[in-house]
């Protein structure tokens, strides 16, 4: 039951809008039962129990999170005790707070005849969260970031204004809406840069924050990220020409992992950015002021829980530091002023203009962490790319959906196979007495932790055993770029999807599947690969699915990696 949930696309992992849970079952009296669901508090999103609808008495409610990257994903365990014995219900909601009218994507019944609540939520529940989380998100900056040698150093307190504000001064663009993807660190990264250039006096421009989350080489998406201001200075993907921005309206935004499908126009581009503490650890507040009041906003990350939810205005003093233990921060954001008279910073989210004052919160100075990471960009119109005939998209992205709505979750890709160069090339391997030929047509490369796959189609031939000379030809023309998912790490990727399989086998003598080495075992059913990168032509690992080797056209090298699954 837990791998149809948490390995379906579309189900719990999915995560990717309003979702309703409701499990049916019997409960005891005096019963404690416990249930571990995913969540990504950077995105608002969270568990909430329906108690118009559930039998049972909610006794703690904690998060913790799992991943080292802001965006990325944590553990919502909730505990619950039963005030009775009889048949009842436990539903629940994944939701905004503010957003509570919002129509669930997706409902999930889970009913057992004789049953009880407490087993069901055991066979669903994802693992107790480990007693620590080693980060390394913090640990260095891109490859490729400018860093300061010396942190800013503040002017005197009277040089200072008591409160500053850049958009009260109108060099803020509008709220944006990441909506349940956990792309927080590219809004934070396009949100200092569009206020950058107002400062300057450009026109507002709208930056698309979509480039960001499907181009980078890091593996950042969805599942979280960090500050990638390279990307507007520049770092160049394989797809693009230039470096720099790009316009909204030329990549819109998604809220998805989507293929990069460039190269795209990049008009605008910064000069540099740095760290205003270049350890990475919160700056003192002067610090943070004196970045404000010279350099423009300042994107950071702040640990968001609940409390920072379910946020309608005033001064938030909440401190939730604890629900990301040793990463710190579980969340990207933009500082664009403060107060002193009240103490607090002037900070801009990324979950539209319904949350919170206006999209805007009243923090505390020091709370939940905020400013971790701290940094500013510098810009200038100068440094402006001119627009080329030729850049232009090679697939023109889909309409931007109303920002008010949860965007649909999109399944990742129908096939990956990471065997073989473009060329046509033979490959044998066992599977259960028989042979295989394998002859692949594709283009396949890594960079970084990605693997990129712009079209594939393999036919695998038996040429030993009771079924020679019998074939699969499995195809997945269009697939998206595989990136690091949850519960991966540096190195490594998580791949899902399905794959279309005409054949002329028959299932016969245990033959229930196809088995490549190095890819696993196919079937017509949803398949989960786990993957770690060596260098170019070292062996692939597939976690519990044997060893194998693949031959890639180009890449980096990559560090080996134990990739493991809680």
């Amino acid at each position: 039951m837990q791998s149809a949930l948490f390995d379906d696309p579309c189900g719990l992992t999915a995560l990717r809008g309003a979702m309703t849970l409701e499990i049916q079952g019997t409960i005891v009296a005096g019963q404690v039962i416990n249930l571990n669901l995913p969540a990504n508090p950077s995105t608002g999103y969270f568990w909430e129990i329906d108690e118009t609808a559930t039998a049972l008495h909610l006794e703690a409610n904690q998060m913790h999170q799992i991943s080292n990257r802001i965006g990325g994903a944590a553990l919502q365990t909730l505990t619950f005790r039963s005030p009775s014995s009889a048949k009842a219900k436990l539903r629940l909601h994944y939701q905004r707070p503010w957003q509570e009218q919002e129509a669930p994507i997706l409902n999930i019944l889970i009913e057992g005849q004789g049953v009880s609540i407490a087993d069901l939520s055991q066979a669903i529940s994802l693992p107790a969260p480990p007693s620590t989380f080693e980060s390394s998100a913090l640990s260095t900056p891109t490859e490729g970031s400018p860093l300061l040698e010396d942190p800013v150093m503040p002017q005197s307190a009277t040089e200072l204004p008591s409160s500053f504000n850049w958009c009260a001064q109108g060099k803020c663009t509008p709220v944006r809406n990441q909506g349940a993807c956990g792309s927080c660190w590219a809004f934070s990264t396009v949100g200092v840069l569009e206020s950058k250039m107002l400062i300057v006096n450009n026109p507002a421009t709208d930056l698309s924050e979509q480039y960001l989350v499907s181009c980078n080489l890091e593996g950042w998406g969805c599942d979280g990220g960090w500050f990638a201001h390279d990307y507007h200075i520049s770092k160049k993907p394989p797809s693009e020409t230039q470096a720099g921005a790009v316009l909204e309206s030329a990549f819109p935004y998604r809220a998805a992992d989507l293929p990069c499908n460039g190269p795209y126009q990049h008009p605008y581009r910064a000069t540099e950015w740095k760290y205003v503490d270049p350890k990475v650890n919160i700056p003192i507040d002067e610090q943070i002021k004196q970045a404000i009041y010279t350099y423009g906003p300042v994107a950071a990350a702040v640990c968001a829980g609940p409390a920072f939810d379910r946020y309608r205005g005033g001064v938030f003093v909440t401190d939730e530091k604890s629900v990301c233990g040793s990463s710190l921060v579980n969340h990207g954001i933009v500082l664009t002023g403060w107060d002193d008279s009240q103490g607090v910073w002037i900070l801009r989210n990324s979950w539209g203009s319904s949350w919170g004052e206006s999209g805007y919160m009243r923090i505390g100075y020091g709370v939940s962490n905020v400013g971790l990471g701290a940094n500013y960009i510098s810009y200038s119109p100068s440094a402006d790319i001119p627009p080329t005939a030729t850049a232009t998209p090679s697939t023109s992205p889909s309409p931007t959906p109303s920002p008010t709505s949860s965007p649909p979750f999109v399944i990742p890709a129908h096939v990956y196979l990471p065997l073989l160069s473009k060329a046509s090339t033979d490959s044998i391997s066992p599977l259960a007495g028989y042979w295989l030929n394998d002859y692949e047509d594709s283009d396949f490369y890594v960079t970084a932790d990605r693997a990129h796959v712009t079209h594939q189609s393999v036919i695998v031939y038996i040429s030993d055993g009771v079924c020679q000379g019998q074939y699969w030809q499995i195809t997945a023309p269009g697939l998206y770029p595989i990136r690091a998912q949850s519960y991966s790490f540096d190195g490594a990727y998580y791949a899902q999807g399905r794959f279309t399989s005409p054949t002329t086998a028959i299932v016969q003598h245990g033959l229930l599947g196809l088995y490549i080495e190095g890819c696993g075992t196919f079937s017509s059913d949803l398949w989960t690969d786990f993957y770690s990168w060596n260098n170019n032509t070292q062996p692939l690992s597939a976690k519990e699915q044997g060893q194998g080797t693949a031959r890639v056209k180009t890449g980096a090298p990559i560090r080996p990696i134990y990739l493991s699954k809680p």
